[in-house]
């Protein structure tokens, strides 16, 4: 294990990434690269963090001193971390029973105004840390309810349009590889595909602009015949503030549905 000790940052992030990807667990050997890391983490970058913690929860290995001293590193930084990182180190924490209420504080501050560029499921893994650590927060509550609404509420409507009760939520692509938010067949064997989609889909530069995997999600469905039809969370929200009179219009235009 002497190797250990030229590790970079980088190389010890990756490694014990890798034991948790394929499922290998050596407590002895990650022990050992953990004790040679802690001192070096004031000069880990976001993402070698984010992924170093993943990898210990994904393990179940608690390293006491470690944790401490990746809290302290990981601070700072938490404004540059992606939606999914965030949720995913506070998945670690809770995994390994590791709370420290000012970190997470801190944590949910960053992420609340980021609350629309969360995935589902990183919305609910995040929710599941904070239950497991028995931390509340207000403010992110507020925000996390009105954000994991927003599909429901438009499955809802769509539902009440004429010939659209059949509609499914959350519907698997027959080949098992994704799951459409909201999928339809209207007369003429119009399969829809209807996506409601937060700014996470789109480039942060851009924000008009879709990103790289969802323009790969809308061809792959659109390869399989559905056509693909985007509700913006943003929008939609803005709709319902102006009452249901304006969503249902809204709904029936994008979906090409008559009353």
């Amino acid at each position: 294990m002497m190797a250990l000790h030229r590790f970079k940052a980088q190389n010890q992030a990756n490694t014990v990434w890798a034991l948790a990807t394929m499922g290998h667990v050596d407590a002895a050997f990650v022990g050992a690269l953990l004790h040679v890391a802690t001192p070096q983490l004031l000069g880990f970058r976001p993402q070698e963090l984010a992924s170093i913690v993943w990898a210990l929860g994904m393990m179940a290995h608690l390293d006491v001193a470690f944790m401490v001293a990746l809290v302290e590193a990981a601070g700072p930084q938490l404004s540059i971390l992606s939606p999914q990182d965030l949720a995913n180190t506070a998945s670690a924490l809770a995994k390994l029973g590791h709370s420290n209420a000012a970190f997470m504080g801190a944590l949910l501050e960053v992420a609340t105004p980021l609350m629309c560029s969360f995935t589902p499921k990183d919305l609910a893994n995040l929710a599941w840390a904070l239950a497991a650590l028995d931390e509340h927060n207000v403010t992110f509550t507020a925000a996390l309810i009105s954000r994991a609404g927003t599909q429901p509420d438009v499955f809802g409507e769509i539902c009440k349009l004429p010939g659209c009760s059949s509609a499914i939520s959350e519907h698997p692509t027959d080949d098992g590889m994704s799951t459409i938010d909201i999928a339809m067949q209207l007369p003429g064997n119009r399969h829809l595909a209807v996506e409601v989609d937060g700014p996470a889909h789109f480039l942060s530069n851009a924000p008009t602009v879709l990103n790289g995997a969802t323009r790969l999600r809308n061809r792959l469905l659109e390869a399989r015949d559905w056509q693909v039809v985007i509700v913006l969370v943003t929008h939609w929200q803005k709709l319902v503030a102006k009452g249901k009179r304006t969503t249902r219009d809204y709904l029936m235009g994008r979906l090409g549905v008559r009353g």
